[in-house]
Order: C-alpha cells, then structure tokens, then sequence
C-alpha cells in the first residue's frame, strides 16, 4: 500500500521524490520495500528515502556530534558499561552511607547476585539496561514497581547516572539515546529543524502501530507546519511495549491530526476464514482498540484445529504426528512452531532432533555467531596461543569456576606463570582455593600447547573441567538461553568429532561456526511470537496455551495483559491454511475462553 501511495505521488501529483520520506521499524522491512517500490516503478534506483527511525536520527547526530557507526554501543559494550558503572555506584554510594544515605546496601545485593561475575549476558543486568531504554522511549521516569530488584530508586538512580556518565567520556551511543538525543537536538537548534521540515515534506510511516512517544515527538516536528503524514498499521498488533510502543498513539491520533482521513481495511487475505472469525473474536476482549468487522477474503474457510493434552509429553507427540501428516503436502520450511517465551521451545527442539526432523531455530540465525560452547572452547586456544589480555582471560577465568572476581581484574595482562599467582588476595579459606585453582590453570595451559584440536577439546572438558561446569550450570538454572545439558553436551560431542578433520587449533579457531545438528535453512520455523511478526506460514502451531504461559506471570497490570493477547492475536494470524492451537485440558489459557 504504502509503495504504490509513494508512486501516486510522484507521477500523479507530481511531488519530488527527494521530499518523500518512508519510515519503517526494521532495516530489512525498510530494505524491502524500497526494492518493492523499484520493481514498481520500473525503475533501478529512486531520490525517495527509505530507512528507520533510529536510521534518521541517527544522520542527524552524526552530522552534528561527528557520531560513526563504531560509536554505537552493542549489547556486550552496554554489559560491560554497566558492570563498570556499578563498581563506581557502589564507591559513591559507600560515601552517601557515611553521610546519612544508603544506595549502598541495595548496589552491593544487586553484584552480590549475579550469577557469575565474567559472565557477559546476565539477566539481572539485562532487566536493568532495558529499563533505561523504557524511559528514554516513554519520555518518563520508572516508577518503584518498574525497578528490578534488589534495587530501589535511589540506588537505580545512581547506577543509571554513572552509566550515562561512562557512556558520555567515551563518546558512545546507546540505540535508545538516538531517538532521545536526535529530538532534543531538533528542540535546540529550530535551524536544524528546519532544514529537516524543508527536506521531508511528505511522510509515511509504515507499522505505525509500533511507534513510541520519542519517535512520534520527532515526526511531529518534522512534519510539521504542513502536516503531510500518511500511517498504516494495525493497533490489535502492537507488541513492543517493552520498546516504549503502545497502540495509545494510534488510537488518539485523530486528537492530533483532527482533519486526518480514517480508512478501515477489512478484507483478509492470509487466513482461513474460521481463523480469521475466532481471532476477532478473541482480540475483541481488549478495551483499548478500535473496533473492526475483518472478513475473510481467501479461498480457505476451515483452518483450526484445537488440540487440548494433559502434559508435555502427550503436546509435543501430538505436534510430531502433526508435522508428519503435513509434510505430505506442506513443505517444513512452511510450517512454524510459535512460542511465547524462547526458553519454552527446548523440549520440542530435542524431540525434533530425537525424530530427525529438520528446523530451523529464527532467533539463533540471526544472531549469527558460534554457540557459547564453541566460543569458550574458541577462547581457550586464543589463551594457550598467547593472548592473555584481559578480556580472553575474562572469558575463561571462571569456566570451571576458580573463585575470581572480575573487579579484582586491574591488569591489562594475565600470562600463566607465577605473576598470576601472585595477581590476586590469597590470605582466606576462598583465597586458598582461588591460589590451588590458579596453580592447576598454569599446568593444564602447558598441556594444552601440546595437543591437537581434538584432544584439545577432550582435555578442556574432561581434565579442566568444562562439561562439569556446564552441569552445574544448569542446576543453578543459569544455562545461557535456558538449553539443556544434555543438548550442550550431544553437540559438544559432535563438535570434537568435527575437530578430527583438522590439523591445528589454528585452523579450526579461524574457519565458520559448526551449525547445530539438523538446523538447516529449509527445515520447521521455530521462533518466538515477537519474531514471526510480518511473516505468514502455511501451518503454525501455538503450544503451551495455558495459564502460566500466556499471559506471562510478570503481566500484571491490564495494559499488559491486553499486550499479552495481542502477541496470541499476531501468532494466531500467521496461518495461512493451518493452525493448531495446543492447551492445557486443565488449565487453558484465559485468552482461549471466548472461543473455546
């Protein structure tokens, strides 16, 4: 819709194509439909923009903070920023306890319980840098209820100050801070401003449903005085809250714009018109949204298929009969298992393996980097090559763990010898054990310059210790992406079989990440609900449609329970001929009451 709106513009109304803007929420969306509108036009290149708003705000920086793409903040610099800025809150803070104040105790709860101190992808942390996201996407401050515990509001505000502080003296970006920044910039200097209004004329947005308030302040000044804004978006799919979305935004926009033009698209052309009726249906319990009568327009009429189980066992075999059945027809790569939460999909990931059915895990793609496993094993043979800088011995120090401490880390340098006896306090019963650990760290790295890559791995696991590490890892419960021990420990095997066909360590170290068995790029879409937006499979299944599940228990208030529907509301709507919904017998989802 949106690329032959900007084509009737150009020809028909004779607007120049520089002064049209196209936002999208993705790259990739952004991406495609500028091919889509090239194709369109029979042309091979275009003077219409097509980007995101982090894209835009983020050339309005550049321009004027000299800002480079090195300068955005991944989510390891963001980790490692806020350890940083933990240990400097916790100094000031142990100054305020003195003085009356006490951040300190809530600060040193918050490091005494993470996980694992050389531990890059902590969730505590996670949770904390995703709440300063959120206020910077809504424009507001968090609220007692919103802080991650142990921390209260004056220890978050304190920890949140030397972050941004840090973040300042480096010269980094946070992806928030784009949106954030580039506004009030536009506020500051209307010269600015002004060029932007004179550049960008006409403006469409594009899932207009996904917008925070930053980002809709910022087209608001950009579009105005002429007001020439064109959205398309669904308010029953808004999902992002945790971004600063919120369907609010659409619902008002006529408060806004009060000339602005309302049209209701109705017709549905992906779904099975049963699909389609029961989905409204379900949907229609949220308060906040616009009322809609969508009809069915496809040639399917009969697509769903309730599958209620008394456990998982009885699910995922139900699933797996399923899938058999289909394939007579339906190729893998068009079917997709949806699940609310990534950490729910283990169990049927080892079910499809056990089966030989291929799949594809969306989330693990496009992360497209090593599993933690092969990275560890990978940091290993860096170490015995002779880096012994502090962020590779960072990432093995602790795997198994030998009671060190990343903020007794001070050197830039960690060699095996005696100096690395000698780095760190040994005077207690936990120092004793840190000085044993370390004196067999020393003679294990002397063995491992010795071997070839498949006793390399052999002896990391077996000798050092990896594979017990691994299982105590996962009785804490803190196995990175919740996988299994026993999945880890079948592609740890597979991996040092792999390993027999090279020569050196060198060589393995330096060629692709192995990918897991029976991951393969035409196999079963395995994702979350957030990840399947925007794409349409033949068949879809929804496990786990029971309380607990969905809604998510950390759902509390109705806002962000009506958020919860509308992710079932956007994975039910994937389907284009079949969708299994699989529930709890004794405890369905209350999302499923109406049309059960």
């Amino acid at each position: 819709m949106i690329t032959h709106r900007v084509l009737h513009l150009i020809r028909d109304l004779g607007i120049d194509g520089a002064s049209i803007l196209v936002i999208s929420f993705s790259r990739a969306s952004a991406l495609e439909m500028k091919e889509r509108f090239l194709r369109l036009s029979g042309e091979s290149q275009s003077p219409v923009s097509f980007g995101t708003f982090h894209a835009l705000f983020f050339q309005i920086l550049k321009k004027e903070y000299a800002f480079h793409a090195s300068d955005l903040l991944d989510q390891k610099e963001k980790l490692d920023f806020l350890y940083e800025a933990l240990s400097a809150a916790l100094r000031k803070a142990s100054v305020r306890k003195e003085s009356g104040e006490d951040p300190f105790s809530r600060l040193w709860l918050l490091k005494q319980s993470l996980p694992e101190k050389g531990e890059q992808k902590d969730e505590l942390l996670s949770d904390v840098l995703r709440l300063f996201g959120k206020e910077k996407n809504l424009s507001r401050s968090a609220t007692a209820d919103e802080i991650p515990a142990p921390l209260d509001i004056a220890s978050y505000r304190l920890l949140k100050n030397h972050y941004e502080k840090i973040v300042s003296i480096r010269h980094k970006l946070d992806f928030d801070d784009m949106l954030r920044r580039g506004v009030d910039l536009l506020k500051k200097r209307p010269d600015i401003l002004l060029q932007y209004q004179n550049r960008y004329r006409f403006i469409l947005i594009d899932e207009f449903q996904d917008i925070n308030p930053v980002q809709f302040e910022g087209i608001r000044m950009i579009a105005a005085p002429e007001n020439n804004l064109f959205v398309v978006g669904d308010d029953d799919q808004s999902i992002y809250g945790f971004r600063g979305s919120t369907p609010d935004i659409m619902l008002h926009f006529k408060d806004y714009y009060p000339d602005a033009e309302q049209i209701l698209l109705n017709r549905n052309y992906r779904n099975p018109a049963d699909v389609v009726e029961l989905s409204g249906r379900m949907i229609g319990e949220n308060s906040g949204r616009y009322e809609k009568d969508i009809r069915s327009a496809g040639k399917e009429t009969q697509g769903l298929c309730f599958v209620p189980y008394s456990d998982e066992k009885e699910q995922y075999t139900r699933i797996l009969q399923e899938i058999r059945t289909l394939s007579s027809r339906i190729p893998y790569e068009e079917m997709a298992v949806l699940f609310r939460r990534g950490a729910d999909k283990e169990d049927l990931l080892e079910y499809l393996e056990k089966e030989g059915i291929p799949y594809e895990d969306k989330e693990k793609e496009e992360k497209k980097s090593s599993p933690f496993w092969e990275e560890d094993l990978k940091n290993y043979i860096r170490y015995v090559q002779g880096d012994y800088s502090r962020e590779i011995f960072l990432k093995i120090m602790n795997k198994p763990y030998r009671y060190i401490y990343r903020d007794m880390l001070f050197k830039q340098s960690y060699p095996p010898d005696n100096t690395l006896l000698r780095t760190f306090p040994m005077g207690d019963a936990r120092g004793q054990k840190r000085f044993m650990a370390l004196e067999q760290f020393i003679r294990d790295i002397a063995v491992l310059k010795r071997l070839s890559p498949f006793l390399f791995c052999d002896y990391v696991r077996k000798t050092v210790g990896y594979d017990h590490y691994l299982k105590q890892l996962e009785k804490d419960g803190k196995m990175p992406g919740g996988i299994r021990y026993s999945r880890v420990i079948k592609e740890l095997n597979r991996l040092q079989e792999h390993l027999k066909g090279f020569q050196s360590p060198e060589e393995w170290i330096n060629a692709p990440a192995m990918s897991p068995e029976n991951v393969v790029s035409h196999g079963i879409r395995i994702m979350t609900y957030h990840a399947s937006k925007g794409l349409e499979f033949d068949a879809v299944f929804l496990p786990h449609l029971k309380e607990g599940s969905i809604p998510h228990p950390f759902a509390l208030t109705d806002s962000e329970k009506e958020e919860e529907r509308r992710m079932l509301y956007v994975a039910m709507t994937r389907a284009k001929k079949k969708l299994y919904l699989l529930y709890a017998d004794t405890a369905p989802s209350r999302f499923l009451k109406p049309i059960l």
